[in-house]
């Protein structure tokens, strides 16, 4: 074993490890016992009794049995037969404070695959497996699923239960930072709506710079206008995007995708193999983000085509657009992030990367099953600590706008 993997494993007990198993009653029947198992993934349920340990049951159990009762033709009761018929009792269990190496040699000393856990009293805290025995022990349990965040402090990684990587402070600059990009994607634009106005002579977008709608559809008619908006609105759209690309943020998010993808896919945390991972991921945000692009794009389309089509005709649009959401929405959100919210990142923020991810890993090693409470979940995933800097950037900035007449928020702050 190597270093690493003691100082893993050292301190671990056994109900540290203990998982939360499905539990049976003894007078189930072995039809539910049966799904139970499959479900489980398990080759062993406990069977309890007002939360203390009666027993177990293994697949190998419930297949002796079924061959026996195959050979006299009685298969059908089998599966409303209690769960006790097939039950092993006594049994060998694991107690709280037994190590990490008492199991291995448990294990090892017998074709036990699945062992329960129970406190001092018998009550009953989990299961363990051979396979969770020894990835502790090798030092290389990983949690099922690892979210993440990009931000201007680094990379952050989350379970829920634990995280690694960037402080709360980090979280918080990163709502900051999309505030600030924002401003700034508003204020471009209305430099060229400036532009655009002294070269036409009137008010095409005039909804930017504080001027209020109807300015724009007596100069332009009411459909110019709504075009004219969405126009507005695409362009500050692209120069934030623009912008992010731009930031540092990107590569740092690029690094989170790729270490996330090592992760999940048990690599080994090395500049060399992380680097070779993907920036594209199933699960990030930009994902819904273009979901609600293209929600918004085509739902204002139909709204300013409605005096043409009628009720009938956007009816039929509103189901076209959920067709086309549900077709492109995922392999749209790729390409958003292939091209605007990721890009190539520096070796610095990989590695960055591969210290937060080593961070989470170490910890979640350390408490595997723990599992916090609702509020502690909510906290540790960041979007709390995101949602703070956005707000207090936005109102600031609102305020900041008003003040000095700048129109940086065309469409009101909340």
């Amino acid at each position: 074993m190597s270093d690493d993997a003691s100082r893993a494993s050292a301190g671990l007990t056994i109900e540290m490890l203990a998982r939360p198993s499905r539990t049976l009653e003894a007078t189930d029947g072995l039809g539910k016992a049966v799904e139970a198992l499959r479900q489980a993934g398990l080759s062993a349920l406990p069977v309890v009794a007002s939360g203390r340990l009666l027993g177990m049951v293994s697949d190998g159990d419930i297949m002796r049995l079924l061959s026996q009762e195959a050979a006299r033709g009685n298969i059908e009761g089998l599966r409303t037969t209690p769960v006790s018929r097939a039950m092993s009792a006594p049994i060998v269990a694991m107690y709280g404070g037994q190590t990490l190496e008492q199991a291995r040699d448990l294990f090892a000393s017998s074709d036990l695959r699945v062992l329960p856990v129970v406190d001092a009293s018998g009550v009953f805290q989990g299961v363990v497996t051979r396979a969770d025995v020894m990835s502790a022990l090798f030092g290389v349990t990983t949690p099922p699923r690892v979210g993440g965040l990009a931000t201007p402090l680094g990379v952050f990684l989350t379970t829920g239960s634990v995280r690694g990587g960037a402080s709360d402070l980090g979280l918080f600059l990163t709502g900051v930072s999309l505030v600030i990009m924002f401003l700034a994607a508003s204020f471009v634009t209305n430099l060229v709506t400036l532009a655009l106005e002294k070269w036409l002579g009137w008010p095409l977008f005039a909804l930017s710079v504080a001027r209020e709608v109807w300015v724009n559809q007596a100069y332009a008619g009411p459909s110019i206008a709504g075009f004219g908006g969405m126009a507005l609105l695409a362009l500050q759209l692209a120069i934030f995007f623009i912008l992010m690309r731009l930031a540092p943020l990107t590569g740092t998010h690029a690094a989170e995708h790729m270490v996330v993808h090592a992760i999940e896919e048990g690599e080994e945390l090395t500049l060399e193999q992380v680097a070779t991972k993907p920036r594209v991921h199933p699960r990030c945000g930009t994902n819904l983000m273009a979901l609600v692009f293209i929600a918004l794009a085509g739902g204002s389309l139909i709204m300013s085509l409605e005096n043409y089509v009628g009720p009938i005709g956007s009816i039929t649009g509103l189901g076209l657009l959920l067709i086309v959401i549900y077709l492109i929405w995922r392999g749209v959100g790729a390409g958003m992030q292939r091209f605007l919210t990721t890009k190539p990142p520096s070796r610095r923020q990989i590695e960055g990367a591969i210290r937060a991810a080593r961070q989470l890993l170490s910890r979640y090693q350390q408490r595997p099953s723990y599992r916090p409470r609702q509020f502690a979940r909510l906290w540790n995933v960041g979007i709390i600590q995101v949602a703070a800097g956005f707000i207090t950037t936005w109102f600031a900035g609102g305020y900041l706008s008003d003040w000095l007449h700048l129109g940086l928020f065309p469409f009101g702050r909340f």
